[in-house]
């Protein structure tokens, strides 16, 4: 990556398959969600991100109108290695998933602290535009319970 006048902003979109594990996954099923994040490079190294989503899941054993979605709010980091021809990266997010469940008429909603650990790979199209994908593990601290899952992140990166 390219820093110009040592600063360069990155806005990435993000398609993902997310896979509930654990306790987790006895009751939900898989599902595809969005991201979008912000990111300040502080160095080529080294940025700071905001990222925010939005991901629908689906009950295994459950009526068909019950619905449960989670939408992230985070802050994170991230450490790129970066070579000629791509860069890969480590990164941390920490932050709220606000939850909501609609079981027929009864809504509930609660945020939730959470973190992920991830790692990806940005792939150069030209001078601002990037092929960006990465593998998370997501653990949410619930009363008495932990929401896990892995995803797989799929899109595009710009950079100015």
């Amino acid at each position: 990556m390219e820093v110009i006048n040592s600063i360069v902003f990155m806005v990435s979109a993000f398609v993902g398959y997310y896979m509930p594990i654990g306790t987790a996954a006895d009751s939900y099923k898989s599902s595809v969600g969005f991201q979008t994040q912000f990111e300040y490079l502080l160095t080529e190294d080294f940025g700071l991100d905001v990222t925010a989503g939005y991901i629908p899941w689906s009950f295994e054993n459950a009526p068909p109108n019950w619905e449960f979605s989670i939408i992230p709010t985070l802050v994170g980091g991230r450490y790129y290695f970066t070579s000629r021809d791509m860069s890969t990266y480590v990164g941390i997010d920490i932050g709220l998933y606000h939850t909501a469940i609609k079981k027929n008429v009864e809504k509930e909603s609660a945020s939730k602290f959470g973190y992920s650990f991830l790692g990806g790979v940005l792939f150069p199209m030209s001078d601002n535009l990037y092929v960006n994908g990465n593998f998370s593990y997501t653990s949410i601290s619930t009363t008495g319970y932990t929401f896990s899952y892995i995803a797989l992140h799929a899109g595009v990166s710009f950079t100015f």
